[in-house]
């Protein structure tokens, strides 16, 4: 019972914490969102990125690009991914209401 308490009260503290950082800086909230929507507009974005839009890891989103003909190596460890190039790609993949994944293979 005394664990619950004390990380109910954690809890609660972070929360007022934050509560008081957005009401210091009510447009804090707003920047990330605003970041997070400029990622998803941009033709090119990082593999990072791609993994968090596609919620894949970055080698099988990396791989994918290349196979798409959207993956821009800058050096060794540095790529860039054409985002419109990789979404036509991906839909080739889709299956529709009513069908099973087997059918289009």
């Amino acid at each position: 019972m005394r664990i619950r308490a004390a990380l109910a009260s954690r809890v609660k503290i972070r929360n007022i914490k934050e509560t008081k950082n957005m009401r210091a800086n009510p447009t804090a909230k707003r920047t990330e969102q605003e970041n997070s929507v400029r990622t998803l507009k941009r033709e090119f974005i990082t593999s990072r990125d791609a993994a968090v839009i596609y919620d894949m890891e970055r080698q099988r989103v990396v791989k994918l690009a290349g196979e798409a003909g959207a993956l821009y190596r800058l050096s060794e460890s540095s790529v860039l991914i054409k985002k419109s190039v990789l979404d036509k790609y991906l839909e080739k993949f889709h299956v529709k209401a009513g069908q099973s994944g087997e059918d289009q293979l």
